[in-house]
């Protein structure tokens, strides 16, 4: 009875398998890419519109293929897909009956990996190979062909590739390669993070140990794999001749990131394309990921701790890219002055919920960012917000953190960059070394923030260059950007530059340079004629002015340097140049000099914030320390909340600090600031719809705040 019903089961499943064609199986070979010639089995409509097809395959006895419909009877499979370009299709589906073992072929491409699939007539996966690199349209050779094999009795397959796919062929074979697993086990190893997945290999082929990133052991790195035997190092090849077992060794680490005498990267990276295994995280915690350090000439590894609660990631559908959903929280190594990047497919730093870096988001707007850490704490996050999908990896570059006070410095070169292309954070900067610096800052004054803009200046590279466009329409006729060196140290300036522009008029000798010390002392360093930024020079009304150019360079003299030395401050000015209704613009601002001395133990001091009423606002304090070193700067931020208005900030003893909700604040002595916030009133606007419309047709703008499901707004508020 049993055998009976498991007929009828069978058959059944064969009922509803789509058999393509009554032919006979034959070898065959189908060429996916389109040069127009005869030769090709796609439409010039295909082609032409990047069209879905589907059709039949016939095989000719002496294995010329042609194209029928994919219910002819003379079908020996059924292809379909869509043309994407000359590197193949996409999508691509082949549905072929064979009578037993067969040898699958997939043609290579250069720009994305393939995961071929092979079900058999039940639907079940019975093999499963990675194509590998190359470009079989540019190469058509069995060099770019990686090989797969069938190894049952006769059915009707289901081939399926992932990606591009430029050619693909099904040929019979008696004598099937015995195939190997390499299976990777924890053995004895203490179990933090995830075990490589198993790889299948025919015999003869060689695996490659992989590279580490799901494994970590406190304290050691993962050196290699044994079978017991014999210890494979990552990166060697194995050629296998039997099923293999591998299980993980750690050695233990000679060194630690705080043992660096010189700058560290770390990077985390999620591409297939550099090793990176398949992942699909959704809605877990406690995972990690690890990547590689090399601290004084040694390799680490070094782990980065991950959450996707909420939030995803997942890179199987893609060779160089991953998706990282909002949410996902990475937790990597950091110390003040630490650089973190990302990249992204987009652009990050936009919206109103962009991608945070230890809480912060005023990075320059890009596909790879980059953000210097004021933070001392150990360990900062890396939170994907709103914008994009699709990102690379997640890198930290430690600077050498020295103990606070006792590091000598001799003529030790240091460079402050401000980028100056994001008008919405003119203050951003990088500083090296950062410890050698006490005080970075760009005071604007009431210089009028413009935007940004282009011209026609050029950088080095020859790209267009962004300003800050500043209007001088208050009292400020200057920017300045400032250094202050750490306790203990002196700073002599050897070089400043900058990009000049001036958009909209016409004025010769506008920008002054000149450099300022704490005490007074001025130098002026040139007076230069800004382009203007919709003119060639040869248009220019002052185009043939000598001090005509689009950046200035000053090398400080000898002299210069020896007169502007200082402990207490270092800084540059640049005029505006122009009238009070006008911009000149500003971009790639650098000050390069010489740190001297010995850093000093500078006293600490501790920083509370207080929001009144508690729930009148939100109060944010950046770099979020326990502690600060005294003359540490630190940008305080009130956030007023839905029925308040911000009034102030005072200190301890009640004195007003600032009416700004934004402000930099400087530590000198123990403290507690407080945000103060006021009520105001608040009404309903109810809406009636008449006439048979949905509330849904109505949108209010501003939008209302939904209280206990009313609309509400703040008394004044002005609604369209």
């Amino acid at each position: 009875m049993t055998k009976n019903i498991s007929r009828i089961v069978l058959a059944l499943l064969m009922m509803v398998v789509a058999i393509p064609a009554s032919a006979a199986f034959k070898d065959f070979k189908i060429d996916l890419t389109a040069y127009n010639d005869a030769s090709s089995l796609l439409t010039a409509d295909e082609v032409s519109n990047n069209a879905n097809f589907e059709f039949g395959i016939a095989v000719a006895d002496d294995g010329t293929i042609s194209r029928v419909d994919k219910a002819d009877a003379s079908a020996t499979a059924v292809i379909s897909g869509k043309y994407h370009n000359d590197h193949g299709c996409t999508g691509v589906k082949l549905v072929v009956p064979v009578d037993g073992a067969v040898k699958i072929g997939v043609g290579n491409c250069t720009y994305s990996g393939h995961t071929v699939k092979v079900k058999d007539g039940t639907g079940t996966e019975v093999a499963s190979f990675a194509v590998g690199t190359g470009c079989w349209s540019r190469n058509k050779s069995d060099e770019v062909v990686t090989f797969g094999y069938y190894r049952g009795g006769a059915t009707t397959l289901t081939i399926e590739s992932s990606s591009y796919t430029p050619f693909i062929m099904v040929a019979a074979v008696s004598d099937v390669p015995t195939e190997y697993t390499a299976t990777f086990s924890w053995g004895d190893a203490a179990q933090e993070g995830s075990l490589p997945a198993n790889i299948k290999v025919t015999e003869g082929e060689a695996i490659k140990i992989p590279v580490n990133f799901t494994l970590y052991q406190e304290g050691k790195t993962l050196t290699g794999w044994t079978d017991g035997k014999n210890t494979y190092a990552i990166g060697e090849e194995v050629k296998m001749t039997s099923d293999l077992t591998l299980t993980p060794v750690f050695t233990a680490n000679a060194v630690a990131l705080a043992d660096r005498t010189e700058p560290v990267a770390v990077k985390w990276n999620f591409r297939r394309d550099a090793g990176a295994p398949v992942v699909a995280w959704e809605g877990k915690s406690g995972l990690i990921w690890v990547g590689q350090a090399v601290v004084n000439g040694k390799k680490i590894d070094v782990k980065c701790d991950v959450s996707t609660s909420p939030g995803k990631i997942a890179n199987a559908n893609w060779n160089d890219w991953a998706q990282w959903n909002k949410g996902t929280t990475f937790t990597i190594p950091s110390c003040k002055g630490a650089i973190v990047n990302v990249e992204a497919y987009n652009a990050l730093g936009t919206g109103d919920n962009p991608l945070k870096i230890d809480g912060q988001s005023d990075y320059i707007s890009s596909k790879t960012i980059e953000y210097t850490i004021a933070n001392t704490a150990e360990t900062i996050d890396v939170v994907v917000g709103d914008e994009g999908a699709y990102y690379r990896y997640v890198q930290v570059i430690l600077p050498v953190v020295q103990a606070t006070g006792g590091k000598t410095y001799n003529n030790e070169a240091a460079t402050v960059v401000w980028p100056f292309t994001d008008s919405t954070n003119p203050a951003v900067y990088t500083a090296t070394p950062a410890e050698a610096f006490s005080t970075v800052n760009a005071d604007l004054g009431d210089l009028e923030l413009r935007g940004t803009g282009t011209g026609q200046a050029k950088d080095e590279n020859g790209n267009a260059v962004t300003f800050i466009k500043l209007r001088p329409s208050g009292t400020t006729t200057a920017a300045k950007w400032e250094v202050k060196p750490a306790a203990g140290l002196s700073f002599t300036p050897t070089k400043v530059s900058m990009y000049i522009q001036r958009f909209g008029t016409d004025a010769e000798n506008g920008v002054t340079v000149t450099a300022l010390l704490a005490d007074g002392t001025s130098v002026e360093l040139g007076n230069y004629t800004a382009p203007r930024n919709n003119k060639s020079q040869a248009d220019d009304k002052f185009g043939a002015s000598a001090n005509y150019t689009n950046k200035v360079e000053v090398e400080l003299t000898a002299e210069q340097q020896t007169q502007l030395t200082s402990a207490d401050g270092f800084a540059i000015t640049a005029t505006v140049g122009v009238g009070a209704s006008k911009e000149g613009g500003f971009s790639d601002v650098q000050i390069h000099g010489l740190i001297n001395g010995t850093a000093a133990n500078v006293a600490k001091y501790t920083l509370a914030t207080v929001a009144s009423p508690a729930e009148g606002g939100t109060v944010s304090a950046y770099p979020a320390a326990d502690e600060y070193e005294e003359g540490t700067e630190v940008t305080l931020t009130a956030t007023e909340k839905f029925g308040y208005d911000f009034v102030n900030w005072t200190d301890a003893a009640g004195n007003e600090v600032s009416t700004d909700s934004k402000f930099k604040y400087t530590v000198n002595a123990n403290e507690t600031l407080t945000a103060n916030f006021k009520q105001v009133n608040t009404y309903e606007l109810a809406i009636i719809v008449d006439g048979g419309a949905n509330d849904y047709m109505v949108e209010l703008t501003p939008a209302p705040t939904v209280v206990d499901g009313k609309n509400m707004y703040e008394e004044g508020t002005k609604v369209a």
